[in-house]
């Protein structure tokens, strides 16, 4: 669970200084269908790119908190059935024993 979320805030980090060390500070033109110039900022979709990217992480780290939580129910469950079964035998055996 921690490498996970070590390996995601690396990840997070890189990103972040990938971005930040753009040297490409300059706007997009673009024109439209009918001929007006519209002026889009590659900051912007740096930023919702970034934003998106966190978001899928985020929702990727969770996913697998989920499924690690789950498989520690299992593990849990799986050894109180075994301690279960253990007591189980070992009051037959005591009873055996007394009979």
């Amino acid at each position: 669970m921690k490498k996970i979320l070590v390996v995601l805030a690396a990840i997070a980090v890189s990103a972040a200084i990938f971005t930040g060390c753009n040297s490409d500070r300059g706007e997009v033109s673009t024109t439209t269908e009918n001929g007006t110039s519209m002026t889009e900022s590659t900051t912007d979709k740096t930023t919702e790119s970034m934003s998106e990217d966190m978001k899928e992480a985020g929702d990727e780290a969770k996913d697998r908190a989920d499924k690690v939580g789950d498989d520690i129910g299992e593990g849990a469950d799986d050894l109180a059935d075994g301690a279960g079964d253990a007591v189980d035998e070992a009051g037959d055996a005591v009873s055996d024993a007394l009979d």
